[in-house]
């Protein structure tokens, strides 16, 4: 008979997670403001502007009248204005064959460390949730 188990596990992680806030009417939600180019095949615009350490990512694309498609990122800590949110992710046009396409704007949750377990001495509890740390 198990008289004594212990169990001690820990895991931490640092996880980026983003919230999809909706699709905007271009150029009307940037407010005369202009991201920055990110070429034809670049990396995430979230991930970009998470390392600018802003809130919101306003990422739209331009098509160049030829092959390709480059896509922008403007990074920023200001809301995007709700009168200009389409209505839909359905009707959202991202530009590919004509100008202007609308904007994706997304939000950037704080990253956070978390453990998962800790020791639990003479119980049969296999986990036992610590903490969260936003």
């Amino acid at each position: 008979m198990l008289s004594y188990i212990a169990i001690s596990a820990t895991l931490l992680s640092t996880v980026h997670a983003y919230d999809y806030i909706g699709c905007f009417s271009r150029p009307e939600v940037l407010d005369g403001h202009v991201g920055d180019w990110q070429g034809i095949f670049p990396a995430s615009c979230p991930d970009y502007c998470a390392t600018q350490g802003t809130i919101y990512t306003y990422e739209y694309d331009k098509w160049r009248g030829g092959p390709g498609i480059d896509q922008w990122c403007y990074c920023t800590d200001t809301p995007p204005d709700f009168q200009y949110i389409e209505d839909g992710w359905e009707n959202c046009d991202p530009g590919v064959n004509s100008e202007p396409g609308d904007v994706t704007v997304s939000a950037s949750l704080a990253p956070f460390t978390f453990t998962s377990c800790h020791e639990s001495p003479n119980t049969l509890e296999l986990s036992t949730p610590v903490s969260t740390v936003f």
